[in-house]
């Protein structure tokens, strides 16, 4: 109705008087993007609410070799509720949802502990060339330097990794991560017998299990509180 289309609108322009789209390809918007910025067309589909809803309010690094710096926009909790909501409707409609039997259960089985372990390792994978751990650097040049794996248990929905590791540059063209699965051939013959898609769940199980994952501070209450507070 009326109401939820003014609401839209009122969206539409608070997302453009933010300065949005000068860093960020979004949805409906035009935008003079910086590359090096995130494409926020799926960030729906990418990462879990409540930790959006907590960087929104307090930005923080997750990219160190991009220049550029998300703003503290001093966001009320209503605000960045609302943010999120909006933010988390941008989806890939058209990418098909995962088998049940490659969602994430939430546990870690010893074989997969191992497998992903070892691609992993400096003589596989060699994650950590290009992306911090905890403290520990990465061994790359620091204009390569990606997100910290440490954080992935509390930011990135588990569906979605899956889909990144399969082919990183289908949703991100021009990213640097590599295509390792690009094919039923591109996977180490010596691991899970060779089975890319055990590979990759192998990977994603071990990078969301390790460490517990706690709810970020203040999403559940600005939810009940901010009821009103959705994506239009």
């Amino acid at each position: 109705g009326a109401p939820r289309v003014e609401a839209q609108e009122a969206g539409r322009l608070l997302i453009q008087r933010l300065g949005c789209p000068v860093c960020h390809d979004i949805p409906g918007h035009t935008t003079a993007v910086r590359q090096e910025a995130p494409v926020l067309t799926f960030e729906g589909d990418r990462v879990r609410p409540d930790w959006l809803f907590g960087f929104l309010k307090s930005p923080q690094t997750i990219r160190p070799a991009i220049r550029a710096r998300m703003p503290n926009f001093r966001l009320t909790d209503e605000e960045a509720l609302a943010l999120t909501e909006g933010l988390a409707s941008f989806k890939d409609r058209s990418a098909p949802p995962l088998p049940p039997a490659h969602r994430y259960r939430g546990t870690l089985s010893a074989p997969a502990r191992e497998a992903a372990e070892k691609l992993m390792s400096k003589d596989y994978l060699a994650c950590l060339s290009c992306h911090f751990d905890g403290d520990r650097k990465p061994a790359g040049k620091p204009e390569e330097w990606g997100p910290n794996l440490e954080r992935v248990p509390e930011r990135l929905d588990p569906d979605w990794i899956v889909r990144w590791l399969r082919d990183p540059s289908k949703i991100v063209p021009n990213t640097k991560m590599p295509s390792f699965f690009a094919d039923d051939k591109s996977g180490p013959d010596d691991v899970l017998d060779g089975d890319e898609t055990a590979q990759i769940l192998a990977l994603r199980d071990y990078l969301t299990s390790r460490r517990g994952r706690a709810s970020q501070p203040g999403f559940a209450e600005a939810k009940n509180e901010h009821k009103e507070a959705n994506a239009a």
